[in-house]
């Protein structure tokens, strides 16, 4: 029962990776198509001039404003707005993925340097090295990143798409 019940989480662990990894890809995607549109070059400018609290304070302010975003969904979803309130979170979670991911891009350094945030840091990083490991070595994981890289080069086909290299 204990073995069944860690294979069980490794895998739910497993697809959790997956799943950060699709959001973090599509969510850098997208920032590098409102780049074309939108030049965010004085942003990062000025992102990369800001102090490590000035980043950190950038960053709480980001939550802070994430999740009283997830709390006003759900209300509206309480209240019978189901669509309304699906809608905001997909925005929040697009518009604030974009900015959570130029956030860091630019202000990783300066973050790095609060040891409480190198220390999660690092140990998400080894955290996620370890799930990989285990999740290469599954058959089935190679059978399903065979399949999504053959779906991806179908997609870029019709679009036009060149895949990416490095």
């Amino acid at each position: 029962m204990k073995t069944a019940l860690r294979r069980l989480a490794a895998v739910l662990i497993g697809v959790l990776v997956l799943l950060e990894e699709l959001a973090w890809g599509l969510l850098d995607a997208l920032r590098r198509a409102v780049e074309t549109v939108v030049p965010f070059d004085t942003l990062r400018a000025w992102l990369r001039r800001r102090s490590r609290w000035q980043a950190l304070g950038l960053f709480s302010v980001l939550l802070a404003l994430a999740e009283g975003g997830k709390v006003a969904a759900l209300a509206l979803i309480g209240t019978g707005k189901l669509l309304l309130g699906l809608a905001v979170l997909v925005l929040l979670k697009m518009i604030g993925g974009v900015i959570l991911v130029t956030l860091w891009q630019e202000c990783r350094d300066r973050l790095l340097e609060f040891a409480l945030i190198d220390r999660a840091h690092r140990i998400i990083l080894a955290w996620k090295a370890r799930v990989h490991a285990w999740l290469d070595r599954q058959t089935w994981w190679q059978s399903v990143r065979g399949t999504l890289r053959s779906l991806k080069d179908r997609v870029r086909g019709w679009l036009g798409v060149r895949r990416r290299t490095g």
